[in-house]
């Protein structure tokens, strides 16, 4: 059994995962406006009882979801961030243990 591991932290993944992530929901949400406009062109053409379904199924089974995909990126964006702030102590620590020890 071996002794020696290395152990890698690398606060600047969680700094560049988060603001990744706030362009994937930025995109996402670029995205949802683009297909809501799509929707409002095609209604005012399609307006009919078939194409009120369709407009309502495109609402709760694409743009709702999407809607909903955005604030779980945001939520996590913000957790890596608030996580890498709140670890920057410990990844100072280790980065300084890590440094002290002479093999």
């Amino acid at each position: 059994m071996s002794l020696i591991h290395n152990i890698l932290i690398d606060q600047d993944k969680f700094a560049s995962a988060s603001a990744d992530l706030v362009q994937l929901a930025n995109d996402l949400t670029a995205l949802q406006s683009k297909i809501d406009g799509m929707l409002d062109t095609l209604m005012r053409g399609f307006d009919t009882p078939a194409g009120k379904q369709f407009h309502a199924l495109c609402q709760n089974g694409l743009i709702e979801p999407m809607g909903k995909q955005r604030l779980v990126l945001e939520h996590v964006s913000e957790n890596l961030a608030t996580s890498k702030n709140e670890y920057q102590s410990v990844f100072n620590a280790y980065q300084e243990l890590n440094n002290s020890i002479n093999f």
